[in-house]
């Protein structure tokens, strides 16, 4: 059998190919494609805006910065000369453009404003658009209507171009401006990313989350405040004496910091699923802290005194709050922008009954795990549970005679034993610059662990746990077992070449040697094949190309039998090895049409002659493993399937360059480059990227510090199910550049960003506080910001992410 010798650059430079074949990134919705205007008329009626023509009323922070624009500056409008300042409306955007609609930067620009205009339109948002020239009524439509730009807010001309020369604004910059003219964040035009961003900066409707921030949001609590509070939870769990006149721990009426809003104390402890909450109006810090305490106790009923007997095991969370501000809307696009899920607390009034939820609570109790797709889907969640808790009904919220309300507040605690107080946000406890080589290797460990303890003695993988409940696997999925065998198999590798992981080196390849046996027991010809020699991994009676692609992957990973202890190979290596690779190889080459296309399932590729509708991801998959297994055997039957996909794909992308790339696709160019030396895959591969990395935080505007290095989702909060995938995609792209000379920083930057990013949301101590069971998760990458839900394949994705970032540490460094 052929095996390959490693390197840390080759070693798992397939580890992405880990999980249901197409699974990844599955979640993605594809992204509008944008229309070039044609002289021709579109049958299309204008959009109209559905929102009020004037803001709705919302008291908002007021935008701050050095900058001003002149609102007395007097500008020429379809109603007569108004000054700026006459055409702002509280916390407004204001847009300076020509209308042009062919070059392709004012495009990017339009999507971006496309995306802003919709999102704010219910809540009457006001966009102020500063066309350069000026246009007349049904050009000013046609502009909006060809765009897909929603007429919001007002639109003025400065063909004098007396704006531009008063700001200094080029066309196609823009910027959040307060009513007094005042700059918040601005953003100027850019050709970054091929233009993908049309703004510096990537404006787009996150930045309403600024716009609406809310004019009174959390208060500020000192650290020495913060740390007196956590004193005073402790005295209440122990029981501490209570100081003759006030009733309180002495820590308590030490602690006089006046509060004007509520506290909250929520007790969490490890074997206990059930939550403690307690809350008080007292006015002084330390007072409503002790009674919050003692509240929470109270909720316990008759086991207050099992969790006072352990009171050094629980953790807690501390929230002071801020002001609650009615939401004027039921409208969920706009409520996308109000209500961030982990950040603004919601609270409910109806017929004389209250419910509240925490900014944490939908992280720490779980309430949006297992995934709410969407942030229609995750509000709707959020309210029903704040309806149940009103006592009133789990659809309260949409009665318009209740109140909707939402607050923010300080929220910090202690995440350990004995431990000081800590800041949270979002639950999470957040980390500090980039990842360095030491704490990628630390989440590599971890990771890789965690990936382990996930196979049971029989060798099954428990493959999801809900960590909230403590709860593992309902049903199963034997593709996604293939793709976790070929990841321990991966990281025994890595093992191998790590010292900082030399230590788990046989845990691996037990797991794996335990695993392998399900793989071999479901390899067999698929039905209907019409050569006898055919082979795929069967799930549920059917032949996928992604599972005979990511099958294929997992026999070419095994080491070299000499490298596995003896008491193994019996396991890992059996009879006829070649023939199941040779046969997994063949039904890939049968399942790829004459124009390089894949079809999804064997039946379809003997049942048809042409793919009628390509699948997501399968196409990238097999051309990988092709191209694997052409590498192992240097056999060119390999390598002209594998081109004739790349050639298919190249050709998709060139067409339509506003698709979201293909990320199994990218990690095929490099292999496929290297056996052709074609520039064109090269070009196509580095083109992907900036498509890709344009899409990521902080290239585009980044409203939450934990956003930092993922990647946006129009209608959803990030996923790090998305920012694995991406980042082994460019790793792939990464190492194409580095091989044949070309600059790839910007995607090296991408990668230790998106790196920063799943390190961040890992199970580590400090950020497990609130779980049942934090042992069982320690090392899990939970699959979204808000999601805690954990699955092997996710796991495995930003496993290969960290390989790719401890990659260009050590290439920067000269190592």
């Amino acid at each position: 059998m052929l095996m390959r010798a490693r390197s840390l650059s080759s070693l798992v430079a397939v580890l992405g190919l880990l999980s249901l074949a197409g699974c990844p990134g599955g979640d993605d919705a594809k992204p509008e494609r944008s229309a070039k205007v044609s002289s021709k008329k579109k049958e299309e009626a204008p959009p109209k805006p559905m929102g009020p023509s004037e803001p709705l009323e919302l008291a908002t922070k007021p935008v701050t910065g050095e900058q001003r624009l002149p609102v007395d500056l007097e500008l020429e409008t379809p109603d007569g000369k108004k000054t700026l300042g006459e055409l702002l409306a509280g916390n407004s955007l204001v847009v300076y453009l020509t209308p042009d609609t062919d070059e392709r930067p004012n495009r990017a620009a339009h999507r971006m404003l496309r995306d802003v205009s919709r999102s704010g339109d219910a809540m009457g948002f006001r966009m102020v658009t500063i066309f350069s020239e000026t246009l007349s009524e049904s050009e000013v439509a046609d502009f909006f209507r060809k765009r897909k730009i929603r007429p919001i807010g007002r639109v003025a001309f400065d063909p004098s171009g007396a704006f531009a020369t008063a700001s200094g604004w080029e066309p196609r910059s823009g910027a959040l401006v307060g009513p007094d003219g005042q700059i918040g964040a601005a953003f100027g035009p850019t050709d970054s990313y091929q233009s993908r961003l049309g703004f510096d900066g990537g404006l787009n409707a996150d930045l309403l989350f600024r716009a609406w921030e809310p004019a009174q949001g959390a208060p500020e609590v000192s650290a020495a405040d913060r740390s007196a509070a956590v004193e005073v939870v402790r005295a209440v769990l122990k029981g501490d004496p209570v100081a003759a006149d006030t009733g309180a721990p002495e820590a308590a009426a030490a602690l006089t910091t006046p509060v004007a809003e509520r506290v909250w104390v929520s007790l969490y402890r490890p074997g206990e699923l059930r939550r403690l909450r307690g809350v008080s109006s007292a006015k002084t810090l330390g007072a409503a802290v002790a009674e919050a305490t003692r509240d929470a106790l109270l909720s316990a009923g008759d086991t207050a005194s099992t969790w006072q007997a352990r009171a050094d095991e629980v953790r807690f969370a501390v929230d002071v709050s801020g002001p609650a501000q009615i939401l004027p809307t039921r409208e969920l696009r706009s409520l996308w922008f109000l209500v961030e899920p982990g950040v603004d607390g919601v609270l409910l009034r109806k017929a004389g009954n209250e419910g509240v939820l925490l900014p944490h609570e939908p992280v720490t109790q779980g309430l949006l795990t297992p995934r709410k797709r969407g942030r229609d889907d995750k509000l709707e969640v959020m309210f029903k549970e704040l309806g149940r808790r009103t006592g009133v009904s789990a659809d309260a919220w949409s009665d318009e005679s209740a109140e909707l309300l939402r607050f923010r507040t300080t929220s910090f605690g202690v995440v350990s034993p004995g431990g000081g107080a800590t800041e949270m946000f979002r639950g999470n406890v957040l980390m500090d610059g980039t990842p360095d080589e030491a704490r990628i290797l630390e989440s590599l460990r971890i990771g890789g662990l965690w990936l382990v303890n996930t196979v049971m003695e029989d060798g099954k993988f428990d493959y999801e746990y809900f960590p909230n409940q403590d709860k593992g696997s309902a049903g199963y999925n034997i593709v996604r077992h293939a793709g976790s065998v070929y990841g321990l198999f991966e990281m025994y590798h890595l093992a191998s070449e790590e010292p900082a992981l030399a230590a788990d080196k046989d845990r691996y390849i037990d797991a794996a040697s335990r695993a392998i046996g399900y793989i071999y027991d479901d390899t067999k010809a698929p039905s209907g094949a019409k050569e006898p020699n055919r082979r795929c991994l069967v799930s549920n009676n059917r032949c996928d190309s992604g599972s005979v692609a990511l099958t294929l992957m997992t026999f070419l990973s095994r080491p070299d039998p000499e490298d596995v202890p003896r008491r193994y190979r019996d396991a890992i290596y059996r009879a006829k090895d070649e023939e199941i690779m040779e046969g997994l190889g063949l039904t890939l080459l049968d399942m790829i049409d004459g124009d390089g296309k894949v079809f999804a399932s064997y039946r379809e590729a003997m049942r048809e002659a042409k793919v009628r509708k390509e699948p997501l991801y399968y196409p990238g998959e097999a051309m990988l493993a092709l191209l694997r297994f052409h590498e192992k055997t240097g056999d060119e039957r390999w390598l002209k399937g594998a081109q004739a996909i790349g050639d298919r794909q190249a050709r998709w992308y060139a067409d339509d360059r506003f698709e979201w790339p293909d990320h199994w696709v990218m990690q095929g160019w490099h292999p496929l480059w290297k056996a052709t030396k074609r520039q064109d895959y090269a070009t196509t591969a580095y083109n992907m990227a900036i498509h890709s990395i344009s899409e990521q935080y902080p290239n585009v505007w980044n409203p939450w510090p934990d956003y930092h290095g993922a990647w946006r989702r129009k209608n959803d909060v990030p996923r790090t199910t998305r920012a694995g995938s991406r980042l082994e995609a460019l790793r792939g792209v990464v190492h194409l550049a580095w091989d044949a000379g070309e600059d790839a920083t910007a995607w090296e930057q991408a990668i230790l960003d998106g790196a920063d990013h799943l390190i961040e949301k890992q199970y580590r101590p400090e950020n497990s506080w609130y779980l049942p069971n934090p042992d069982k998760a320690l090392g899990a990458y939970p699959m979204g910001i808000v999601d805690n839900h954990l699955r092997i394949d996710n796991n495995q994705h930003a496993l290969v992410g960290m390989v790719g970032a401890l990659e260009v540490l050590r290439r920067r460094a000269g190592k």
